[in-house]
């Protein structure tokens, strides 16, 4: 059962709005078989832990996750500092400059944070939303973060961009779990 939820916002002033959002920890489990297909489509960078598994259709294997997500919302023209300021989320991806002076040409720089801290050599999805195409795969990019947990993105068209990342790990209780996640997913705008 699949089940969403939904909220209204209704700013009262101009100004930039960050909206972050925890999802509850939940638990998966699967064959390795599907596990490394999981980690192929979602991870990005899980080859270090597809080569520890034994693509044995019997062993199941164990993740707990949890779920991030951040969007900007640009309200009139005055801009406010609270878009590039960490929420404190378990992991996040805070933009180094306000999305709303951002335009088409510029590299825009964005940190990746887990527990507050830079995550190093962390891939980063980056893809922008372009309705009947935007499954393309021209329309996403794999990036990395580089030694101080940043990303630079080339801004090459105007419109709703998202960035999103899947940070795993092996678990450090293997007894009931195998691997930890944190998923984190930032949107904003680009006029």
């Amino acid at each position: 059962m699949r089940r969403t939820s939904s909220f209204e916002i209704s700013p009262v002033s101009e100004g930039s709005y960050v909206v972050g959002i925890t999802l509850r920890e939940s638990r998966i489990a699967m064959d390795e078989f599907a596990y490394v297909g999981y980690l192929n489509n979602e991870a990005f960078s899980a080859e270090e832990f597809t080569a520890t598994l034994h693509d044995d259709p019997k062993v199941v294997i164990r993740e707990r996750y949890t779920k991030t997500a951040k969007t900007i919302i640009q309200v009139g023209d005055t801009m406010s500092t609270e878009a590039t300021e960490p929420l404190g989320l378990l992991v996040e991806i805070v933009p180094l400059m306000n999305p709303a002076m951002i335009k088409k040409g510029d590299v825009a720089e964005f940190k990746i944070l887990e527990d507050g801290e830079p995550l190093l050599n962390q891939s980063v999805v980056v893809g922008r939303n372009m309705g009947a195409f935007r499954h393309s795969v021209d329309s996403q990019i794999i990036l990395h973060s580089n030694e101080n947990g940043i990303v630079s993105v080339l801004i090459n068209h105007t419109g709703i961009w998202w960035l999103r990342l899947i940070h795993i790990e092996r678990s450090a209780l293997a007894e009931e779990m195998d691997f930890f996640s944190r998923w984190c997913s930032l949107t904003f705008e680009v006029k």
